[in-house]
């Protein structure tokens, strides 16, 4: 049976002068690699519980944005043991999950994707980030000044350094490989709840996991990459998962 893997969508496209340019977007890239390696795609505009129990796993992608949507996912995704995987403001979505919940413990005991949305409004509004400007991973492909053509894409491609206590280097079997990135701001660490599992060589956080689950954050672009070996294990996790959960037989 093959796996339903819920998208978040990445852009919401608002022209109110212009009623059919008003609408979500989702990259192709995405979809492609999942059907690529044995899943079924679903694009979620609204993460209501009734979408989020049709899915086996879930796809947070990169964009300019992160909402309530995200945060509920991430928790639905911990509760109920469904993979996970964030790629760029995917990662920073987990990467800021982690910070808020640490965060919402000092006041409340069980804080909730709620609770979570609106400590994460309230930095926003007083202007307090974790996320910082980084350099040389992306530059002007993340400012959108530089078309993201293949070309342009290549050269921002660097080395990472894996830990070799982690899911990425289970994958690959090996702590130095070269990726794809294009942000212009990132993280440098975690407070708890995810596990930094992979840096730049300027020490810029490149991937998370988080503590017993498969539930992984990617700054970089895997999307790029046909037969790329993160989205082949992750959708054969979301498999197992369906197995074990409902007692299928894999196919």
């Amino acid at each position: 049976m093959k796996p339903v893997i819920g998208i978040l969508e990445a852009l919401k496209i608002n022209d109110e002068n212009k009623p059919y340019n008003n609408y979500y977007k989702l990259t192709n890239l995405y979809v492609d690699r999942i059907v690529e390696n044995g899943g079924l795609p679903l694009g979620i505009i609204s993460a209501d519980d009734e979408i989020l129990n049709k899915c086996d796993g879930f796809l947070l992608p990169g964009g300019n944005r992160i909402t309530k949507d995200h945060y509920k996912i991430i928790e639905y995704a911990i509760k109920n043991n469904k993979p996970l995987l964030g790629i760029c403001a995917g990662m920073q979505s987990l990467v800021m999950y982690d910070y808020l919940y640490n965060e919402c413990l000092k006041n409340n005991d069980n804080p909730n994707y709620n609770d979570l949305y609106n400590k994460y409004k309230e930095l926003e509004k007083n202007d307090v980030s974790i996320l910082k400007k980084v350099e040389n991973h992306g530059g002007d492909l993340s400012s959108g000044t530089m078309d993201a053509t293949l070309d342009n894409i290549k050269k921002s491609m660097h080395n990472i350094i894996i830990n070799k206590d982690s899911i990425l280097y289970s994958i690959y079997n090996k702590d130095l490989i070269d990726v794809i990135s294009m942000h212009g701001y990132g993280v440098y660490n975690t407070t708890g709840l995810f596990i930094p599992i992979a840096y730049s060589d300027d020490k810029v956080l490149e991937a998370v996991q988080y503590k017993d689950k498969f539930i992984l954050g990617l700054q970089f672009h895997i999307e790029l990459e046909k037969d790329n070996l993160i989205m082949k294990n992750f959708i054969e996790m979301c498999k197992k998962i369906i197995w074990l959960n409902k007692n299928y037989v894999l196919v």
